[in-house]
């Protein structure tokens, strides 16, 4: 699959759970938006409610993803590089998915002392229930900084480390 980095012709969206998606993103800037608005409304700045009036108290990971997608059959779908991140709080997950089969690497923290901590942290993903470990989560500022490297590059991204799966 060749990648295309967002533009007018190359449109992504942000997908939500419920219908909190964003599409129609044609530039970094636009993405990092809808990711600042998502965070916001996640971390209660912005309303802290669902269009629906119900609040959740835990972090949100979001799918980063060429809008395209959405046009092919389910299993094609996994061919098609994504970048999955948190939202909502000050640590979050991040995962890169650039082969067939699903998450491929996933982003390891930097600190030391998380390495063996296997406390299970839940977040919302499309509607659906995940779960990781401190020792899969990286500041939120890297991670933002990751997906614009990768939306740059189409390259795995150089400013986190990251785990093969």
């Amino acid at each position: 699959m060749i990648f295309h980095p967002p533009s007018e012709d190359y449109p992504y969206q942000v997908a939500a759970h419920g219908d909190l998606s964003v599409g129609g993103l044609t530039s970094l800037a636009a993405i990092d938006a809808a990711l600042d608005r998502l965070d916001a409304l996640r971390r209660g700045v912005d309303g802290g409610v669902y269009p629906d009036g119900h609040v959740e108290n835990e972090m949100w990971v979001v799918c980063v993803v060429p809008t395209f997608v959405t046009t092919l059959p389910f299993e094609e779908r996994l061919d098609v590089p994504t970048m999955d991140v948190g939202v909502g709080s000050d640590r979050v997950p991040v995962h890169w998915d650039h082969e067939e089969g699903g998450h491929n690497a996933t982003a390891r923290s930097e600190r030391p002392e998380d390495a063996e901590d296997r406390t299970e942290l839940t977040y919302r993903t499309g509607g659906d229930w995940g779960w990781t470990t401190p020792a899969e989560l990286v500041p939120a500022d890297a991670a933002r900084e990751a997906v614009r490297q990768w939306l740059t590059t189409g390259r795995r991204p150089t400013n986190i480390a990251w785990e093969d799966l």
